[in-house]
Order: C-alpha cells, then structure tokens, then sequence
C-alpha cells in the first residue's frame, strides 16, 4: 500500500502483553510516524464494539506518547455503530472484513494466483 519505512516491514508486537497494540508499520521512510494496528479475528456474527475501539485509542495514546501517530483497527467480522461512531471520534480508522477482503485482494497481500483465464476477442481486420 506504500507504506515503506526504514527497511519496508511492519512490526509484529509479541503475541501477550502486547500493550493493546498487535504491530505497526512506519508510514514514511524515515520512520518519523508510525501507524499502529490492533486486528481482532472474530466470526461474522461478533461485531466489535465502542469499548473495543476505545480501549484501542487508550493504547495507541500511550504508545504514541504526544507524537502524530495513528492507528487502525481491522476486523474479519463487522463493527457495532457505536464502535464506527466512537473511532470516527477518536481518529481511528476501522476496517471491516469486506474492506478487508478488497484491500487483500487490491494489494494482493497473503494471496496468490492459482489460476488465469484468458479472454478473447474477435480480430474484424482478419475477416
């Protein structure tokens, strides 16, 4: 997506205690601002809720410590309109599993082609 910090990688925090933040990646090349991510795999029918979202913005606050840093909080599953209502608020950026699934697809991240069709189209010069 362009994002390409010092050495172009994202950071993964370790699995526990990791402080409410699960990575983050640097926004520009030299690493001035980072972007943190919280990522809750959940099943279609368990929406995050605004207490989620909140606890999310309290962790991004105290990582950042006063710098200009931003987070965003991706879902497999769907987000409750508190939770929508509450990172608008609190400048957050909430993907969803749609938005998810385009942006895999999109940057092609995690996924690979199997298989291509080709489509054809007659040539009117050679008749």
């Amino acid at each position: 997506m362009g994002y390409c910090g010092t050495d172009g990688q994202a950071i993964t925090t370790q699995a526990t205690r990791d402080g409410g933040i699960d990575g983050f990646i640097q926004q520009d090349a030299l690493g001035l601002q980072n972007i943190y991510i919280q990522v809750k795999r959940y099943a279609k029918s368990n929406s995050v809720g605004s207490r989620t979202i909140q606890s999310f913005s309290g962790a991004l606050q105290e990582r950042s410590a006063g710098n200009s840093n931003s987070g965003v909080f991706i879902t497999t599953s769907s987000y409750t309109q508190d939770a929508l209502i509450s990172a608008k608020r609190l400048h957050i950026k909430a993907i969803d599993g749609e938005q998810l699934a385009k942006l895999i697809i999109k940057y092609k991240v995690g996924i690979k082609t199997i298989n291509q069709f080709p489509i054809y189209e007659i040539n009117k010069d050679d008749f």
